[in-house]
């Protein structure tokens, strides 16, 4: 009677994971079900029925969810593009109306060529046009949707543009004057390399840049009204008008470096501005500009080499200062008197230093801006250089610009004691920068290999309960 008891409730209990995974199985089937895999074959640009798959057909089949040409039919999922090794001319913009991957052989085998222009455009709401392995020669807009790239080359002038969808870059080269713009979809910029003209510009989206450069852009390099700015272990260099402009949104470096540009480095209109382990060295304008009311924070940072002055009047009133190197500068280092400081190199006087540890006429002894390690150029302090074992190591940050740790014992007395600025002398080498994102082989396991996996689960348990079943 005990028998039969358990054996009955181990067939209740077995039947109810039978049902749990016949319905879990069910969805995992629609998963399955859920978004095609298309792969184009021909290089040519075309619409029609002659015995192939193009890029264009290959999208209208991904549009459409039915077949196109020889191209397999979409489905209501985001549905993959396979592109094979050549040139594909584009000779119009291909329109795209629903989420799709389009992937090529790599960036150096597969290349998009729509002469400059916009290559791909969606105006239809919710719209994700993702682009991977590839060099595309043109631009791509989502108005109302979002765009991610991962290991592309764009250049050839145009744009990538969204209005309220959200800018992904991984592992992307944009040169030839290629711009990064949008309204309210947040940028973020990985492993990012810009240049030859382009810069990111936003109304009241986030720009995140990490890993990342903007070199010689014909404009602002980074420019928002009020989206908030954040650079790590990225640099600025060599824009026409200003480095960083902010309206009002909050602006934050870490370990990064603003120089070169032909107007201020840094511009916050009447925002925050924290820079941390960073340099701002050589605009042609002020280092850092700010309107009355705006916020500086810096802490570990070399401000010098900047030709109209270090800090502007607003900036600098609004100003603390904590291992902080002003100046030599063109100008004046500071443009009024600093709101506090503490262990912190003022060249001349302007910045009016009075906290603890503090140093005012006095050379920071700094060499030229250079590759002395680290994702950035720096300036390092070099033998002799008040900056070196002068800071506070209460204050002391882990690691330098560079990444290199802090602190090391830099003037041989034995004692490691923090150095003043964003580079600490005397240390190591820095540690290699992470390899860039593997190239696209799916190592995990997609949501349709799980479903296959759950469905294996559910017949091997199924059968398991009829056996039992015969038993009985």
């Amino acid at each position: 009677m005990v028998a039969t008891t358990g054996s009955r409730t181990i067939g209740r209990v077995l039947k109810g994971l039978r049902n749990t995974l016949v319905v879990v199985g069910l969805a995992c089937a629609a998963s399955l079900a859920g978004a095609a895999t298309i792969t184009v074959n021909t290089l040519s640009d075309e619409l029609n029925a002659d015995g192939d798959c193009s890029l264009r057909e290959a999208v209208q089949a991904a549009n459409t969810n039915a077949a196109v040409d020889t191209c397999t039919a979409g489905a209501a999922g985001a549905d993959l593009i396979l592109l094979p090794a050549g040139t594909i001319p584009v000779a119009a913009t291909i329109q795209i109306n629903e989420s799709v991957t389009i992937r090529g052989a790599g960036r150096a085998s597969t290349t998009i060529n729509g002469g400059g222009g916009t290559v791909f455009n969606s105006s239809a709401a919710g719209v994700v046009l993702t682009l991977e392995d590839m060099s595309v020669v043109g631009g791509a807009n989502a108005l109302n949707g979002a765009i991610a790239a991962t290991r592309v080359d764009f250049s050839g002038g145009d744009t990538i543009n969204t209005l309220g969808g959200a800018i992904t870059l991984t592992d992307v080269t944009l040169s030839g004057g290629t711009n990064v713009n949008t309204s309210s979809g947040a940028v973020t910029m990985t492993s990012v390399t810009m240049s030859g003209g382009g810069g990111v510009n936003t109304s009241s989206a986030p720009i995140t840049m990490t890993q990342s450069s903007i070199t010689a852009a014909n404009g602002t390099a980074v420019n928002t009204s009020t989206g908030a700015v954040t650079l790590v272990d990225s640099s600025v260099a060599g824009s026409v008008d200003y480095g960083i402009n902010s309206g009002s949104g909050p602006v934050s470096l870490t370990r990064s470096l603003v120089s070169g540009s032909g107007e201020d480095g840094i511009n916050v209109g009447g925002g925050t501005l924290a820079v941390v382990n960073s340099t701002i060295s050589g605009n042609q304008g002020r280092g850092i500009s700010g309107g009355v009311g705006s916020t500086v924070t810096l802490n570990a940072v070399t401000i010098t080499g900047n030709t109209v002055a270090g800090l502007s009047s607003g900036a600098a009133a609004g100003t603390t200062a904590v291992h902080a190197i002003l100046g030599p500068n063109g100008g004046p280092n500071c443009g009024a008197a600093v709101a506090s400081s503490s262990f912190s190199i003022d060249s001349g006087i302007t910045c009016a230093l009075v906290g603890a540890g503090d140093r005012s006429i006095t050379n920071p002894l700094l060499g030229a801006l250079a590759n002395n390690g680290g994702p950035t150029f720096t300036h390092l302090p070099q033998a002799g250089s008040p900056a070196i074992d002068n800071g506070s190591n209460g204050a002391c940050h882990a690691v330098d610009q560079r990444g290199v740790a802090r602190p090391v014992d830099g003037d041989g007395d034995s004692t490691a004691t923090c150095d003043i600025g964003a580079v600490e002398a005397g240390a190591g080498s820095p540690p290699p920068p992470p390899p860039p994102p593997p190239a696209s082989i799916e190592t995990i396991p997609t949501l349709s290999e799980w479903g296959l996996m759950l469905l294996a689960l559910l017949l091997g348990l199924v059968a398991a309960w009829r056996m039992r079943s015969s038993w009985s």
